[in-house]
């Protein structure tokens, strides 16, 4: 019943809006050309007058008066009733919405129950799909960023074989062989025991090296992004990790124990990273500081970082994924000798796919579907 009346009041509005339009003025509401009058009786003050009635725009009767005679029935032309105060439609249309409310109230309550359900399912998909759809594109070069990921025939794990992880010598050699290439960058999750004093916590965070600030557009709140993570034995806090250990005072220059072996000096603090992102971490520990980092750096067998370029302004991703199966020729081709067939396949997604496209093994996060955001749009469309 209000959802009719709010329906019925928006489109009188329009019309009035539209009459106003055409016109040039305000119309007139209660004037027209010709009425209908009708035979009322002799008015006892005007001997020589007839008094008739006719119906206004509201059905309400109003005293008109023309020359005496048989008059059964009248024409007038031109006659105006007053304006009514501002205002009464929309009480008249109040008043039988409540009238209808009283009278007929359980068959109310369910329409009304049944409208704010909708409602409330319409705006919660709304916001999941939005939030779906925001992964990733709060950093500032969102869409030039590209991961390299691979495909490797006849190794399949859980029935994939597209791996997430790439070798360590592949952003090298991705930034000196691609002049479309501005910055490359590798990462990596970790999720090891964090100590100072009597506090351990066991917390996540990520392998980064010291280009990743040029890639990622995470804020430092203290600190230099171009050296926060390039020498060894170093860490950047967020937010509330840094208040986790350190409470009010400054964490920049103090020490946190890593593993029970390593003492990190904190070189950055930056703001919380948000949730709508494919990786999310508490702190961020330079790779100089992992062995493993440094064992591998030139063997191309060990598969085990996540690889991430900006693609340079005025250049297209075509430009670099047409020369990368000769890339990958050039620098797998002597670990595949005997069985060249199953040579591995770099290709590249980019940043604003990965939540809802990539479906692949040893992702960093827990990935979202598109499929299940046109589902539950179609159904968001259907309740509205």
């Amino acid at each position: 019943a209000l959802s009719g009346i709010v329906l019925h009041v928006v489109l009188r509005g329009i019309e009035l809006v539209i009459g106003n339009r055409v016109s040039g003025k305000w119309p007139t509401l209660w004037k027209f050309d010709t009425v209908s009058a009708y035979h009322y009786g002799t008015s006892p003050n005007r001997p020589n007058k007839d008094r008739l009635r006719c119906c206004s725009y509201a059905n309400r009767p109003q005293p008109l008066y023309v020359e005496s005679g048989p008059y059964e029935h009248a024409r007038i032309r031109n006659v105006t009733a007053p304006r009514k105060p501002r205002g009464t439609m929309f009480r008249n249309y109040l008043t039988i919405a409540l009238r209808n409310l009283s009278k007929h109230t359980g068959y109310s309550l369910i329409n009304i129950l049944g409208l704010a359900v909708g409602m409330m399912c319409f705006i919660l998909i709304s916001l999941f799909v939005r939030i779906e759809l925001s992964y990733d594109r709060f950093h500032e070069k969102a869409d030039r960023i590209f991961r390299v990921v691979k495909e490797d025939p006849g190794n399949f794990y859980l029935g994939n074989n597209h791996y997430a992880v790439t070798p360590i010598p592949l952003a090298p050699a991705l930034a000196a062989e691609f002049p479309a290439i501005e910055i490359v960058t590798r990462i990596d999750n970790v999720t090891e025991l964090i100590s100072k004093d009597d506090l351990k916590v066991y917390e996540d965070g990520m392998w980064g090296d010291e280009h990743f600030f040029d890639v990622f557009s995470y804020q430092l709140v203290s600190g230099d992004p171009r050296t926060a993570l390039k020498e060894p034995n170093t860490i950047v806090l967020s937010r509330s990790m840094a208040a986790r250990f350190f409470g009010d005072s400054d964490p920049m220059g103090q020490t946190l124990l890593f593993r029970n072996e390593k003492t990190l000096r904190v070189t950055g603090l930056l703001e919380d990273p948000p949730e709508n992102a494919h990786f999310t971490f508490n702190y961020l520990v330079s790779f100089p500081t992992s062995e493993n980092f440094v064992r591998n750096q030139d063997i191309w067998d060990s598969n085990s970082w996540y690889t991430y370029f900006v693609l340079r302004a005025g250049h297209s991703i075509e430009e670099v994924e047409s020369g990368l199966p000769a890339f990958t020729k050039t620098h797998l081709a002597d670990s595949f000798t005997r069985r060249p067939e199953r040579m591995s396949r770099f290709y590249v997604q980019p940043l604003t796919d990965i939540h809802l496209f990539s479906h692949i093994n040893f992702d960093l996060d827990r990935s979202g579907d598109i499929k299940y955001v046109y589902m539950f749009s179609c159904v968001a469309l259907v309740i509205l």
